[in-house]
């Protein structure tokens, strides 16, 4: 993260010292503005970035907030996204590194423990993981299809499923 800031300075041309500055998460949940600073040692900033919420860099001697109220009324409204609202290349992709990065973490013993039934102390546990996965995915899919009460809507979820798949 101190690279991050560090880029940042080089490229708005920030008057003052990296040290003076921190990276700083704000996000809306249910109408309320929350602002957190976020430790110097956080790496994988754009995966842990939720939907409600951006990065801000914030002075550490000051003690403003760091959305004004105009701008927490358009946060709150990015907030809200509808699933027909994504990207359907992007979900696959999402999926696909989800379910690899899973994938790759299981350990060859846990296959061999798996077939034979074999007890060991390490166990399965990456493997389970990815065993649930299409439970998973495919409990997703049903609830986002039943949580719209409009039959046309319906129809575009299934559809927009479809594109995913």
């Amino acid at each position: 993260m101190e690279l991050f800031v560090m880029i940042r300075f080089h490229i708005f041309v920030f008057t003052g010292y990296e040290i003076c500055y921190s990276l700083c998460e704000v996000s809306a949940e249910n109408g309320v503005i929350k602002q957190k600073r976020l430790p110097d040692h956080i790496d994988n900033l754009p995966e842990r970035l939720p939907v409600n919420a951006r990065f801000y860099l914030k002075n550490n001697h000051l003690t403003e907030t760091l959305v004004p109220d105009n701008l927490s009324n358009e946060l709150l409204r990015e907030a809200r996204i509808n699933f027909l609202q994504l990207d359907a290349l992007e979900i696959c992709a999402q999926l696909t590194l989800r379910d690899f990065s899973i994938f790759k973490s299981i350990k060859t013993t846990e296959y061999i423990d798996h077939i034979f039934k074999l007890k060991s102390l390490y166990g399965i546990p990456q493997l389970e993981r990815f065993l649930k996965l299409p439970n998973q995915e495919m409990y997703w899919t049903i609830t986002e299809i039943l949580r719209e009460s409009n039959l046309i809507q319906r129809s575009k979820v299934i559809k927009h499923f479809i594109k995913i798949a």
